[in-house]
């Protein structure tokens, strides 16, 4: 007979397998991560993502270059200082984050 920590551990593993096998699986843990963080601060800078995370920027720069080539971010320039690139989540990162987020919430809701 399945204890309840069986039920609910079988079930969180199919829900990861689901979330893996979606339209989203070209994602990793460490940048959804960057991406729910640019969604929670809004437009930031590289910089406010590195202090967030304790990470060395050059860290950062690399994840952010990945996300950028996959399709989730912009970066976009200051027109105030052309020195500062703002780091803005485009539609399809935020379905991503949508979706994290709903997934986060039905967990939720099932444990309790």
């Amino acid at each position: 007979m399945k204890t309840d920590f069986d039920k609910v551990n079988e079930w969180l593993i199919q829900l990861f397998h689901d979330l893996k096998d979606s339209a989203y699986s070209d994602v990793t843990v460490k940048e959804l991560q960057i991406l729910t963080l640019v969604h929670t601060l809004g437009t930031c800078r590289a910089t406010d993502i590195a202090k967030n995370q304790k990470l060395a920027l050059s860290t950062i720069t690399i994840t952010l270059n990945r996300l950028e080539d996959k399709g989730y971010i912009e970066r976009k320039r200051s027109t105030a200082d052309r020195r500062v690139t703002h780091i803005i989540l485009t539609s399809k990162g935020d379905e991503l984050c949508a979706t994290h987020r709903e997934f986060f919430h039905t967990i939720t809701d099932n444990l309790f």
